[in-house]
């Protein structure tokens, strides 16, 4: 509700409609957070009005998702575009059922952060450096939080690239991270003049840890961020959870044929298990905001978990059983 009458407001601002709600309205001229796909909805409201802009932003995200999952399967290897289809019973989460469409196309734009790290990280000079900059803004520009989340990912997998290369030395870790910070110091920048800049509400720290082991029994089986309205669904979110699980124990088998294979795709596996750990001990209300409960910290942690575990699942080669297997089951959990 706070996105579609933010939109409305805007579009009302905007385009100058006459509207008494207006005088509790304040436009702030320093980009911030949630602009994405706020200002598109807007735009969209005042063409169609709010609720075919709402069927219009809620459509152009069931096309996004897969596209941008396909995006970064590929950039792990090319011949993984098949796990696409895994995207189909993920695209109608908790989180979106809920309306925090921000959130979902942060989502978006960080499986294609990974996608564009995954393909020039080995020659990021100032125009791979400049794009990805361009990304992580736009990241930001959706979800500040998602954009914590991205640039924590490059991090991890460029600490866990250096760390399995024991000839690489310090200064190699130095010069790898080097072009991430850089990408990230616009963004930062601005958030934090926004942050400065930002005269509205009391920024007293909420609940930060709490132990949740059933949070962490929920986000393993899938159960936390694919279940919304219908307890039911519960038996769909196990069944695609028995199915990564299946895809994990075929994609280690294969290592096991094939020793010595460790590489920087595995530090996606090291950064979904990083989420789990977090989803353990953070509390699910934990904000910087007062009156946080109800931020769903643990339901937005969980779903960007099954996306990385995923990007892990694309460096392995599968046989037709496996794909064959795998969509048959993506295709009843989505239906279902």
């Amino acid at each position: 509700a706070a996105h579609l009458d933010g939109a409305a407001a805007l579009a009302n601002r905007g385009f100058a409609s006459p509207d008494p709600a207006l005088q509790y309205t304040r436009i702030s001229l320093l980009p911030a957070t949630n602009l994405i796909p706020e200002v598109p909805t807007a735009v969209l409201a005042w063409l169609f009005g709010t609720s075919a802009a709402e069927k219009l932003v809620l459509a152009a995200y069931v096309v996004l998702l897969p596209l941008a999952l396909s995006y970064a399967l590929t950039g792990i290897r090319r011949d993984a575009a098949w796990l696409t289809v895994l995207a189909l019973p993920l695209t109608f989460s908790l989180l979106l059922q809920l309306g925090f469409y921000s959130f979902c196309f942060a989502a978006v734009c960080l499986l294609v952060v990974a996608g564009y790290h995954a393909r020039y990280r080995a020659r990021l000079g100032p125009r791979e450096t400049a794009g990805l900059a361009v990304w992580l803004l736009l990241t930001y520009m959706a979800h500040a939080f998602v954009f914590a989340i991205a640039a924590g990912m490059l991090v991890v997998l460029e600490a866990w690239s250096w760390l399995i290369d024991w000839r690489r030395s310090r200064a190699a870790l130095g010069r790898a991270l080097l072009p991430i910070v850089l990408a990230a110091v616009p963004t930062v920048l601005l958030a934090g003049a926004g942050f400065l800049a930002s005269s509205g509400g009391s920024h007293a720290v909420g609940r930060l840890l709490a132990f949740q082991p059933q949070a962490f029994l929920e986000s393993i089986s899938l159960v936390l961020p694919l279940v919304a309205l219908d307890q039911r669904e519960a038996v769909l979110a196990l069944l695609l959870a028995a199915l990564l699980v299946v895809l994990a124990g075929v994609a280690v088998a294969g290592r096991w044929n094939a020793p010595g294979r460790v590489g920087m795709a595995d530090g996606y596996l090291v950064f979904s298990g990083l989420l789990l750990v977090a989803i353990l001990f953070i509390s699910d209300s934990a904000t910087l905001w007062s009156g946080g409960p109800g931020a769903f910290v643990t339901s937005r942690l969980s779903l960007i978990a099954v996306y990385a575990a995923i990007l892990w699942l694309a460096s392995h080669p599968f046989g037709p059983r496996a794909r064959y297997l795998a969509t048959g089951v993506a295709l009843v959990a989505a239906l279902g």
